[in-house]
């Protein structure tokens, strides 16, 4: 099993843009043409990315609880401490007379809700006390399909069953993508088929190809307009098909350049710290410590901090932390 070192790059730019939208909203203001307005597309490409790794790391297993848990290991331990320490800045700034949102973010329910990854998938809705944290939620859950039901498909089925659901997303959402559990399952979905697409030896011959490299370099660029400037039409749809060839970027010949860009330590590096990056850097906006008069200098400032926090995390908790659970759990079984 080769190490899916362009995804990893990939996925820490994802996370970049996904900061970076929250901090020129926070910082400049939530216009209509922000920068990195269709940010939100980038959790649609986690999503995506997500089907496909976790059909690539998972396909073998046989234990659902096994699976069940190391996701949880992953997943939930971070989201506790970020959504505690996010309501003891709104409980700090309650007193300074700076921003809290409302009230709900002290209730206990509330707090269990969020930590209990309640956000989506519960009847009525409640408040997501760290922004981000919406998606985490929705992918445990989804996550969990892979094993029960993406894994046990065959490759046309799964097909068959996209061939239905575009359309069917496509009509139900006429503003674009939203925080939905159907769009995050079709995402994964697509992310599963592009897995099984890679066990087929003319995929692989073909994904060398220098015509596809040149097409994965569009993809690429059309994608990333799409963060930049995208805002919640059907076209949506269109940048989620476009990310497709974005997911076989570690398949592609190892001298193609955009393989390599990803795959080069600043990247590499981004990777590493994209998860904690994605919900820590709310915190940092929350807290106010990067609040300055010149809002460019508050962005960079807010950057930094995050970026740092992340690494601080990534490197002295996580690593340890996420090996431990996993030890136990393996263990287990």
């Amino acid at each position: 099993m080769i190490r899916l070192n362009g995804l990893d790059g990939l996925r820490g730019l994802l996370a970049i843009t996904v900061m970076m939208s929250h901090l020129v909203g926070s910082f400049i203001g939530w216009t209509d043409d922000r920068a990195f307005i269709g940010a939100y597309l980038s959790v649609v490409y986690f999503f995506m990315m997500s089907g496909f790794v976790l059909s690539y790391a998972h396909n073998n297993d046989t234990s659902f609880l096994k699976y069940a848990l190391i996701r949880l290991a992953r997943l939930l331990p971070l989201h506790i401490i970020t959504t505690l320490i996010i309501v003891l800045l709104f409980k700090y700034n309650s007193t300074i007379g700076a921003y809290v949102p409302n009230e709900d973010v002290f209730s206990i329910k509330t707090i269990l809700k969020n930590i209990l990854f309640l956000n989506g998938v519960y009847w009525n809705e409640f408040y997501v006390i760290n922004a981000p944290s919406w998606s985490i939620s929705i992918e445990f859950w989804v996550s969990l399909l892979i094993p029960l039901v993406f894994n046990r498909l065959k490759l046309t089925m799964k097909c068959i069953i996209v061939a239905f659901w575009l359309p069917f997303i496509y009509f139900k959402f006429p503003m674009g993508f939203t925080q939905s559990i159907q769009i995050a399952a079709l995402s994964m979905l697509l992310g599963s088929i592009c897995f099984e697409l890679t066990k087929k030896q003319r995929i692989l011959d073909f994904l060398k190809e220098y015509n596809t490299n040149f097409f994965i370099f569009f993809s690429f660029l059309l994608c990333l307009i799409g963060v930049y400037s995208a805002n919640h039409s059907r076209v949506d749809m269109i940048y989620m098909l476009f990310f497709i060839p974005l997911l076989f970027i570690d398949f592609t010949n190892e001298d193609f350049w955009l393989r390599k860009l990803l795959s080069n330590n600043f990247f590499l590096f981004l990777g590493f710290i994209s998860f904690p990056l994605y919900l820590l850097h709310d915190l940092v906006i929350v807290s106010g410590v990067a609040k300055h008069d010149n809002v460019f200098l508050s962005i960079f400032i807010a950057s930094f901090i995050s970026v740092s926090l992340a690494f601080l995390y990534a490197r002295c908790i996580d690593v340890y932390l996420y090996k431990k659970m996993k030890l136990i759990i393996n263990r287990m079984f």
